[in-house]
């Protein structure tokens, strides 16, 4: 009988290539636009949306529907891909805080929702 060997802690944790892909983009999206850091947070406050520009290339993107399955129209990268992007920026001070809420809320509904909740 042979023992399968225990993964270590980092190989538990450690993100698949296809979320390493989209932390690069990311940060590199992120560094873009730290030197406007300020600009973007008080856009956020002053229109209660995002910054036009930065929320055409998260669209171009696909990272507002990150967290959603394929079937519901999202990449299915699920709530770590859209932790990870969200991450990504709050490391350059770019806090995003509005995607976060409806793509918790859009992620639980694909998962655990009433079918005629999904297929809205």
């Amino acid at each position: 009988m042979t023992i399968a060997a225990v993964p270590t802690q980092s190989e538990l944790f450690a993100l698949s290539s296809a979320h390493l892909r989209i932390q690069t983009e990311a940060r590199r999206i992120a560094a873009e636009f730290a030197p406007r850091a300020r600009e973007i947070r008080q856009h956020l406050l002053d229109h209660s949306e995002m910054h036009p520009e930065l929320w055409a290339l998260f669209c171009d993107r696909g990272w507002p529907g990150a967290a959603l399955p394929g079937d519901y129209g999202g990449t299915g990268g699920g709530l770590l891909a859209m932790t990870v992007v969200l991450e990504a920026f709050a490391e350059h001070n770019i806090v995003l805080w509005m995607p976060v809420l409806s793509a918790a809320i859009a992620h639980a509904i694909s998962q655990a929702g009433p079918d005629i909740a999904r297929d809205v």
